[in-house]
């Protein structure tokens, strides 16, 4: 929070009183005894309150050498070079997905091959699921609709993997843990004897 930069209480009054405290702070787990202790030390003192009103604490992103990354270093993997080759969205879910989340460590190839390893997971089941019934439906010309009625059971099946995925998210948060990624996998692990039919099609979903 920026308790010196606004220069309050001598200037910028409504706009630092309107921002203080803030919603959520993130750092990795060594600032609990660096930058958040301060932050409550300073807050305390000044303001005899909290700086933040939420609390987010993350791992350590390490290289295959198990060393932070760092710029002295140079062992961390080309971020456009990731964005390009595997997409934002396979980042995304390779961390988020990762022991980052509960407070462990990651270790990261620089070449960023585990991202890709995330990506064919997950994401590549979706986008082929995605594709294949796009395909099909636009070949018959069926529009997709929203409705929570239908009776065949791999249908009934995600959606009641969809509603478990919501409420367990719902329920976390409050917390640091974020169960998302692990629970949203599972949408893409039906079991085996779940089959969607069609007149000439049956996809065995794993």
């Amino acid at each position: 929070m920026p308790f010196a930069q606004l220069h309050y209480p001598f200037e910028n009054k409504n706009r630092f009183e309107a921002n203080f405290p803030g919603d959520f702070i993130v750092e990795y787990v060594a600032q609990t005894r660096g930058w958040f202790y301060t932050l409550m030390v300073l807050s305390t003192a000044l303001f005899d309150r909290a700086p933040f009103r939420n609390c987010v604490c993350h791992g350590v992103v390490l290289d295959e050498y198990k060393r932070k990354l760092s710029k002295r270093l140079k062992n961390s993997p080309d971020p456009t070079l990731a964005f390009n080759t595997y997409g934002a969205d396979a980042l995304r879910w390779y961390l988020m997905s990762s022991p980052l989340m509960s407070g462990g460590d990651l270790a990261m190839s620089k070449d960023g091959s585990d991202i890709g390893k995330a990506m064919r997971q997950v994401i590549l089941r979706i986008w082929n699921a995605y594709g294949f019934f796009a395909l099909y439906a636009n070949i018959d010309g069926i529009r997709a609709r929203f409705r929570t009625d239908p009776e065949h059971v791999l249908d009934r099946y995600i959606l009641a993997k969809t509603r478990d995925l919501i409420e367990t998210v719902g329920n976390h948060l409050a917390f640091t843990i974020f169960p998302a990624p692990r629970r949203g996998s599972e949408l893409c692990r039906c079991p085996e004897q779940l089959v969607y039919q069609k007149p000439s099609v049956r996809l065995l979903v794993e």
